[in-house]
C-alpha cells in the first residue's frame, strides 16, 4: 500500500507477476486520513524490526534476517543473491531453514508468520 496526502494506492501484486488487474485507487481525504493514523498507530505499537539481540548474532542469523528484510521489501530471488553475495543453492538452502523453522511452504506464508509472531526473534524458535 501507498498513501500520499492526495492519492493510496493497494496492490498485492509483485511487479510481473499475475494478471493485468488494476490496484485499488483511494482518492477520499476521509479515507486517506483514517489510513494515514492507522498506520501511525500500528507504527508506534509494534516492535522493532530488528530488535538488539542480547549477544551478537551468528553469520547465519545476521543472513536469515538480510533474506527476510529483502522478501519483505518485494525482491527477487535474484536480486537477493546477487546483493547478498550467495549463490542461488545457498539461497534455497536458508529458505528451506526458514520454511521448516516456521512450518511454512511458500514465502507469502512466511512473511505472514513473521509478521504474525510480530518480530525476529523467532527466528532462533520453531514455534
Amino acid at each position: 500500500m501507498i498513501i500520499t496526502d492526495t492519492l493510496g494506492v493497494i496492490s498485492d501484486r509483485r511487479v510481473g507477476e499475475g494478471a493485468a488487474e488494476p490496484a485499488i485507487i483511494i482518492r477520499d481525504p476521509a479515507v486517506l486520513a483514517w489510513l494515514k493514523e492507522e498506520f501511525e498507530l500500528h507504527w508506534e505499537a509494534a516492535d522493532r524490526w530488528f530488535p538488539v539481540p542480547a549477544d551478537s548474532p551468528s553469520d547465519r542469523e545476521l543472513i536469515e534476517r538480510a533474506i527476510l528484510r529483502m522478501l519483505s521489501e518485494g525482491s527477487t530471488r535474484d536480486a537477493i543473491t546477487r546483493t547478498l553475495e550467495i549463490s542461488p543453492r545457498t539461497y534455497t538452502t536458508y529458505m528451506t531453514a526458514l520454511r521448516q523453522r516456521f512450518n511454512v511452504k511458500t514465502n507469502e506464508q512466511l512473511m505472514y508468520e513473521l509478521g504474525r509472531r510480530r518480530g525476529w526473534g523467532d527466528l532462533t524458535s520453531s514455534g
